[in-house]
């Protein structure tokens, strides 16, 4: 999507993420077969090739495998996303279709481009437009899950592969809505530039990364990275944005994203992660210091958590620290509390009434 910066390295986020584990269903019987892709439309090109551009593209099996054939088989299971809030449109990205199953098309792409929607729809490779629901989403590792109806749509669902086997130096293909609707079903070529990438996002969780000199743009949000045989080993999500880089570009790694997909499509939530059970408003108030006779305090505007309740908080205490941790921004709660498990001690400092106070509880699982 292309209206905010994301992660915390002035990078602005774009796109793609995902992972195998015990349970994951991504190339199970319910997801269409990308070789069940019809082949006969003039939309995929002349698929035939010697070898293109002086490359040798080979794949795992130790064959021959042209980016038109790459581009052919995942153009299909990427679609754009249109994101309306009131009836207005402030913003598109692109998905990867994961799953189909009882005519119903599962989507992956960015938490960031679903943000604050109040409708979404969806442009298929083919031009059919379809309303999409948000199923789950996970600001916390920028990733969601949307769905749309399949009856009687010419859709496959991608397959993916584990990025663990991905090497520096091979080649990938990103596709997906770089700049909006106009230039969808985009792909661009390029290498692994680096592995193991941790990147933080603004919420302060780290994601595992895959670095590519592909071209990543503002659209490219949620698409398909993928490998030279035409599976999903990513999903495109952020680019350096500076004058003195060229070709930076990370995409959420698919082992990282495949565990959180599952989290979402089971549980609605990534389990596990602890939450102070408290909700904060940042404030401007009236201070002998700070700017204009203001300073900026972290006010508890309602409380959940019943630990908390029974310790003391209370709705309009100021929070000063937590575990030790001066609050700079409401975004620095999930960071401090990051390695932290539900039902774990915390310690807060709060002020009121101009006296500060240290006060401990435990922490609830963050749903």
């Amino acid at each position: 999507m292309k209206k905010k910066l994301y992660f915390t390295i002035t990078i602005l986020l774009l796109s793609t993420f995902l992972f195998i584990f015990s349970g994951c269903q991504f190339n199970k019987s319910d997801s269409v077969s990308a070789s069940d892709s019809p082949t006969n439309r003039s939309y995929y090109g002349n698929t035939s090739y010697e070898n293109v551009g002086g490359l040798n593209f080979i794949n795992s099996n130790g064959t021959s495998l042209s980016p038109t054939e790459v581009a052919a088989k995942i153009i299909p299971s990427t679609v754009c996303i249109l994101n309306y809030q009131n009836g207005s449109l402030v913003g598109t990205g692109s998905g990867v279709i994961f799953r189909i199953k009882d005519n119903v098309a599962y989507i992956v792409t960015n938490a960031h481009v679903v943000e604050d929607q109040t409708s979404l729809s969806v442009i298929l490779y083919d031009d059919n437009v379809r309303d999409a629901e948000l199923i789950a989403s996970d600001v916390y590792t920028d990733l969601a899950i949307v769905k749309i109806d399949s009856t009687s749509l010419d859709i496959i669902a991608a397959n993916f592969s584990s990025s663990a086997a991905l090497a520096v130096g091979n080649y990938v293909m990103a596709c997906g809505s770089p700049g909006g609707t106009s230039l969808r079903n985009s792909v661009t070529l390029g290498i692994v530039s680096g592995l193991n990438r941790n990147i933080e996002t603004v919420s302060g969780y780290t994601v595992n990364c895959i670095q590519v000199d592909a071209a990543i743009n503002p659209g490219n949000s949620g698409g398909a990275l993928v490998n030279m045989e035409g599976n999903v080993i990513g999903i495109p999500s952020s680019k350096i944005v500076s004058e003195s880089y060229e070709g930076l570009g990370f995409a959420i790694s698919s082992d990282f994203a495949q565990e959180i997909i599952e989290e979402l499509l089971t549980y609605g939530y990534v389990r596990g992660r602890a939450s102070l059970g408290i909700t904060l408003e940042q404030k401007y108030v009236r201070s002998s210091i700070g700017y204009f006779g203001y300073t900026i305090r972290y006010t508890v505007t309602a409380i959940s958590n019943s630990s908390a309740i029974e310790a003391g908080i209370k709705v309009g205490d100021y929070i000063l620290k937590i575990d030790g941790k001066t609050l700079s921004s409401t975004d620095d709660t999930a960071a401090i509390l990051k390695d932290k498990s539900p039902g774990d001690n915390i310690t807060v400092t709060i002020q009121r009434n101009n006296q500060n106070y240290d006060i401990t509880f435990k922490l609830v699982e963050l749903t």
